[in-house]
Parts: C-alpha cells; structure tokens; sequence
C-alpha cells in the first residue's frame, strides 16, 4: 500500500469486478509488514558503516526495482552508484520516453550520468546495445572501484555470483554485501545465495541479508533485518483497498489472484465490508465458488447472486 496504490483506487470509474491477490491474508511471515521506507534506512544504516571504515559497499538488487533502487541512490551520500548494464539500459529507456513527454508528465526514475555509472563487469563480449551504452555514459570497472572503495557503491545482478562480480579480494578488503531482494525459491538460487555467503566469509566481508544463514542453509529469519520488502499488501491494506472501492461503486465480483485461503479471503471480505456498513450488488454480498479442479488454472470468483 502506497502512494501510486491510492492514486489506482481514485483513478477507478465503474468497477463491478475487481481482480486482486490475497497473498498474504492470515500471513504469520515475519517479513510482512516490511516497508520500503524501512529498506532505506536499513541501506543508508550500511552506508554510513561502510563510510567510517573506508570499506565496500555491494548491493545485490534485480534490475528492473527501480523503486529500491532509487532508495540506494538517495542514501548513498557523497558515493557514485554503479549500476549493471541491464538496468542501465531500463534507465536509459526511461529517459528516452520523457524526452518526448510535458515535464510534468515525465516518470520519475534516476537519470544516468552524475553519481549514477554504469558498473563494466569484465567479460570476453559485449553485446552491440552493451557497448552503445557505454561509449555513451562511460562505465566505471572493478579495478576503478578497487582503487578507492569508498567512493562507490555498486548494484549488481542476484543471479551473478559474487565470484564472478568481485573476483578474488585483496586482504584485509573491508565491505558490505546487501541482499535487497526475495526469497530464493529455486535449489539453484538456494546454492547461489549460500556460495555468496560463504565467498563473504572466506574474503571477510559482511553479508546482510533477511535470510537466516547462520547453519550454513537457507532459513527463516525470526526477525528480519528489513532488506526486502514484499510487493504484497498485508491483510488490513487488502481488505481496506477492497472497502474503498466498494463503497463507491456497486462491486459484484472480487477475483482472487496469487491466492491460497480463498474461503478465508472471502469470509474476512464480507466481514469487513459488513463493519464498515458497504453494500455491494448484492444483498447476499460476496461468496467463494467452489469446485475447482485439482488440476485446472480456472479463477475461481467471489460473486455476488
């Protein structure tokens, strides 16, 4: 829930059906509730650590979260930020559509150029849109890093390993690697993440992370640092935006996606459209549709009959 959610609800005209996950209705994870607001203090926390000691600061973010992203370029005080190429090229995208937008119009994103570089991870090729944008922008390489850590803070991609971005350190290399991104589902993302823990450990930097990696496997952490936060709303946010939509327009369907306890969304629904005295289509108001098949892709729907 936030600014651009509350703009979506205003925006609405005439909503019968409303499609919306339930992901994290009757949710007992430790990291709900976990705001960007709270990502950003956590990252600037880093900064400022890394900032007394002179040290390295490496934040593993997937490309396209250009909302987190701009949280690390505002805490990054007097450091240049090194984006990957990836995002580089969304960011030049995104100033490519505003040059032919009013400026009041313009989407907000970080502009390339200034304290924002593209970060050149050495490989044998490039591709052509690779070398465009760095012959354009320029590009700031390890070896640039490696000369004065302090001045940069570097972005890279979670699928990369840390081997692979770094290398091998010097010693005594002071620094921080930063996970602001999800949980790794995959076995093959588990064994990435541990292998990035354990080249932390080998080179002597800290690795912060909402992730428990204290037995050397991927854990639950009782309470998470505040690295990540979920794209999902929580259970009040959820059932609020549903309420404001509904006691504006005549809502007669909700459809759950992303949703496990469907039953249990649909109860808490009429429950709380029935405290805030909201009528929707139906005297009846919302109802779950049973009989969906085990091995079916059908949405069920909440309907109101």
């Amino acid at each position: 829930m936030g600014p651009l959610t509350e703009q979506a609800i205003q925006s609405f005209k005439e909503v019968d059906v409303l499609a919306i996950e339930g992901t994290n209705i009757r949710s007992d994870k430790p990291s709900v509730g976990i705001t960007e607001e709270r990502v950003k203090e956590n990252i600037d926390s880093i900064r400022q650590k890394e900032d007394k000691r002179g040290g390295l600061i490496l934040h593993l973010l997937d490309a396209n979260n250009i909302e987190r992203l701009s949280g690390v370029i505002e805490t990054a005080g007097t450091r240049t930020v090194c984006v990957p190429l990836e995002t580089a090229q969304i960011l030049h995208a995104f100033a490519i559509m505003n040059e032919s937008l009013p400026y009041d119009e313009q989407i907000a994103v970080p502009t390339l150029g200034g304290n924002i570089q593209i970060f050149q991870q050495e490989k044998m090729n490039y591709a052509p849109w690779e070398r465009q944008l760095m012959l354009q922008h320029g590009a700031i390489s390890m070896n640039d890093v490696m000369r004065d850590p302090k001045r940069f803070v570097i972005v890279a991609n979670p699928r990369k390993s840390l081997q692979t971005i770094l290398g091998s350190l010097p010693r005594n290399t002071k620094g921080t690697v930063g996970r602001l991104t999800y949980w790794p589902y995959s076995s093959g993302d588990k064994e990435k993440v541990l292998a990035d823990y354990r080249y932390c450990k080998v080179h002597g930097l800290d690795f912060k992370s909402d992730i428990d990696l204290s037995r050397n496997a991927i854990q639950v952490q009782k309470n998470p640092l505040g690295l990540h936060a979920s794209g999902h709303m929580t259970e009040n946010e959820l059932l609020e935006a549903i309420a404001q939509i509904a006691s504006v327009r005549k809502l007669r369907f909700v459809v759950p996606i992303h949703t496990e306890l469907r039953g249990i969304f649909s109860t808490k629904i009429n429950e709380f459209l029935r405290q805030r005295n909201i009528a929707t289509a139906s005297e009846h108001m919302v109802k779950v549709q049973r009989g969906i098949g085990k091995g079916g892709f059908d949405i069920p729907l909440w309907e109101a009959k």
